[in-house]
């Protein structure tokens, strides 16, 4: 298994929620952070070095982050760390199970 580098999922998903930001603030989003996250798939499958990752995959994961930022009170300035550290977290848990 290839060692998922941390700060370069917390650059992505930095990048990630600034352009879901500067969408979301012009143009009427029908879809939340984790809709707008799947869609950049192909960019998390090479981050996360998982070729077989889906779209839908995604999103549950990011959503299920999300919820988990809510619970864990995370900051505003530290959420694309935390993000990046759920997200690590849950897919080497799911490569070794």
């Amino acid at each position: 298994m290839k060692h998922i580098n941390e700060l370069e999922l917390c650059t992505l998903i930095e990048e990630t929620r600034a352009a879901y930001n500067d969408f979301a603030e012009y143009t009427p989003a029908n879809c939340d952070f984790a809709g707008f996250a799947a869609m950049s798939v192909a960019r998390f499958r090479k981050a996360l070095h998982n070729p077989s990752l889906t779209r839908e995959t995604l999103e549950l994961l990011i959503r299920d982050g999300m919820n988990h930022s809510r619970d864990a009170d995370a900051k505003a300035d530290a959420w694309s760390s935390f993000m990046a550290s759920y997200v690590t977290s849950v897919v080497n848990n799911n490569v070794q199970s």
